[in-house]
Order: structure tokens, then sequence, then C-alpha cells
């Protein structure tokens, strides 16, 4: 199946091929959060920093220096609300809170020795007006023509958080949206843009008929996915949907797994072979899974980077914010075991780079064997027993080259 959706893809022009370099791993830092702060008994928010310019750069020189290879880097958050959110597309440039010019250019020069620095921008979310959007009049509606929005939860109230709600932006004024980030972004000398939202989320906007029950999402999203790449900007995605993945150059957060589906009775990494060797992917955050020794073996069997989210700085005060898992995402917590899986990953990935997934299958004692276009097998036990295969002994969650 995957081998024919590919073939249909290349047969009708529909998959790009990325001449972005694959790296053995990427690192997400995240930018700034909003934090509620109090004045003489009024309550008002105020971005924080968690990884300014300086600091990401010590991180990605660090690792590149301890590990021998340089990351692909993502900039999360690094707009007006932070990771928290704010106008849209973070108002489509980063805050002053994060440093000056000279910082910001320190960094995208290192990078750019072999790679880029991809800054994510949310061009379909909004919590405020900014930047010719209004949070009032500019956003999708519903089916009965109610505003689309979406509220975070509180997780210990269990009640919505009604201080934070966030609108999407009207389907039409997509195109305006990207033309104003491309202009922006154009004078900030930026060439790498991380398009996360845009490529994973599908919607309708019922306040113009044309765009009803998600009507031309996947072409709309392909056509501005390659008016960026005709601007001379490398365009990342993530999670994202088969229509913009297809069109863009890097993919962080591939899936991985079946999505909690229990049609299949195990993991086949359909997405992988689809999209392998035709442009980079990671797999999500190593250090914020539940079990980082099987999201390795995953990345492995799919032959994916590695990803890992990380920030500088961190306050109790963060916690508020219940989106993202920052107490597990701080730099000098990660240091040691980043580098370390970094270098044994290396190893292995030397062994299929410059290729591709070519054939996947499971053996009968649930073994899986994974094919590269190189002519590498990996076999991998996926399951919390120790099995037997072709190249010995498997511990759980191990994997291991075919014997030659």
């Amino acid at each position: 199946m995957a081998h024919i959706y590919r073939d249909y893809l290349e047969k009708n022009g529909k998959i790009r091929q990325s001449e972005v370099e694959q790296k053995s791993y990427e690192i997400t830092l995240l930018g700034g959060i909003e934090v509620n702060k109090l004045f003489m008994g009024v309550s008002y928010t105020k971005l924080c920093s968690m990884t300014d310019y300086s600091q990401a750069l010590e991180i990605v020189k660090e690792l590149n220096e301890q590990t021998g290879n340089m990351p692909a880097v993502r900039m999360v958050g690094y707009g007006n609300g932070g990771i928290s959110g704010g106008s849209l597309a973070g108002g489509f440039a980063a805050d002053s809170v994060f440093g000056n010019k000279k910082q910001f250019n320190e960094l995208q020069k290192y990078v750019s020795n072999s790679g880029c620095v991809y800054w994510d921008y949310d061009l379909i979310w909004m919590k405020k007006s900014g930047n010719g959007f209004s949070y009032s009049n500019d956003v999708a509606k519903t089916a009965v023509l109610m505003k689309a929005e979406k509220s975070k939860i509180n997780i210990p109230l269990r009640d919505f958080d009604t201080d934070n709600v966030f609108h999407a932006v009207k389907r039409s004024l997509l195109s305006d949206a990207m033309d104003k980030l491309l202009k922006k972004t154009g004078k900030q000398d930026i060439s790498g843009l991380s398009l996360s939202s845009l490529g994973s989320i599908s919607y309708s906007d019922y306040g113009d008929t044309k765009y009803c029950e998600k009507s031309q999402m996947a072409s709309d999203v392909r056509s501005l996915i390659e008016i960026a790449v005709k601007n001379n900007r490398t365009v990342a995605v993530a999670d994202a949907n088969s229509y913009a993945a297809s069109a863009a150059d890097v993919i962080f957060d591939a899936p991985s797994d079946n999505g909690a589906y229990f049609a299949l009775d195990a993991e086949i990494p359909f997405y992988q072979l689809v999209f392998s060797g035709s442009k980079p992917m990671y797999i999500s955050a190593v250090n914020l899974s539940a079990n980082s020794k099987q999201s390795i073996l995953r990345a492995a069997v799919g032959g994916m980077g590695l990803g890992y989210t990380l920030l500088s700085d961190y306050d109790v005060s963060f916690s508020s914010d219940v989106s993202e898992k920052l107490y597990g995402a701080v730099y000098s917590g990660n240091k040691t075991k980043t580098i370390s899986n970094v270098k044994e990953y290396n190893e292995f990935y030397k062994k299929i780079e410059n290729s591709n997934l070519v054939k996947y299958e499971i053996l009968e004692n649930g073994i899986s064997k994974s094919e590269f276009s190189n002519g590498t097998i990996l076999y991998a036990n996926n399951s919390d027993k120790a099995k037997e295969s072709p190249a010995g002994i498997l511990q759980s969650f191990e994997y291991a080259l075919a014997v030659q």
C-alpha cells in the first residue's frame, strides 16, 4: 500500500524531492512563555524567556562539539506570546525579550555553516489582534456561524481555560498571512520557516461557501508552501498531513505509531515508507516520551533522525502552562543523556545515511525487519521481552544490524 501510494504521488508530481541534508538528530528550542503576574492586586501577563538567542547558540555549539554532528535546529515560541500563543504568527517577528539583532545573527550564522534555523510561525490560531489581523473579525466560522475557536484545558480544575480562547483565521486570509510572513522574514534574513500548524491542521470556514467541509484545504496549503519555496525559503512542517509533507522540505515530529487506532495488530512505518528518502524526517522529542528507548528504536526502524525538545531556563511559575512538559525539557538535565544517545545513534545512522526505507516486514516471532535502499538490514524488538532475531538475541526495545 505504501509503495502504491508513493508511486501515485511521484507520478502525479505531488511529492517533491528535498535538497536539505538529513541530520542524525534535531533539537527544538522553546523560546518564551506567558506567565501570570500581580501588581498591586492587578493581574497581568508577562512574556518570560526560557531560551534566548545566546543560550540557544550555547546549546547548539555544545551539542555539535560533543556529538561531532550539527543538529537540525527548530525555534518554537519566539513570537509575542511565546509557546502560550499570541497574535497571528506571533506577530511575524521575534520578541525583544530574546536578545538583540547581533545575537540573533550569531545564532543564524553558526547554524548556517551546515544547515539553517527553522523559525516556527502559527499561521492559523491567534488569541489577540495584531499586524492587520483582527481577533474578532478575521476568523473562520463553524457550521452554525459561530467563531471557530479552541480553549486550553485547566487540568487540575478539569475545566476549559476561558481566559485563553484561540480563533482560527479566515481561510480566505491564509494567503495574506503567508505574504506578510514572507515580507517580514525577508527583512530579517530568515530562510528557514517552520509551519507546524499549517501543515497539520485541516479546518472548515462556513463563513465562505468555498471553504465548507474543509474544501480546498489540501490544495491551498500545498500552494502556500510552494509559494514559500519559490521565494527561497526552506519549509519545515510537523506531524504533517500528506499534502503538506509531500510539498515541504523537512518533516519534524513525524508520526511513528498507529495513533492509538486498533485496526492493526502492530506498528507499521507507513509514513516513513512513503516519504523516506524524499526529505529529512525526525521523530518527536525522545526526552519527552514515556519510553525514550522505544522512541529511539522507532526512529531507527523508520530510518529517521532523533528529536529533542529543550529549553535553557525553567521556573516553577511556568508550570501554569500545561501545554508543554517543560520540566522534562531543561537542557542541563538532558545534556548528558542526549549526547550519549546521539553518539550511539550516529554509529547506526552512518550505515543508512543517504538511503531510504524500501521494505518492512514482521517476522513470525514479532521481530521487525527494515530494509534500506543501500542494502542495510535492521532487526528490532518492539516488545518488553528478549527475543531471538537473525542478528542474535535482542533485548526489550533493542535493535541491531544484520550480521554481514
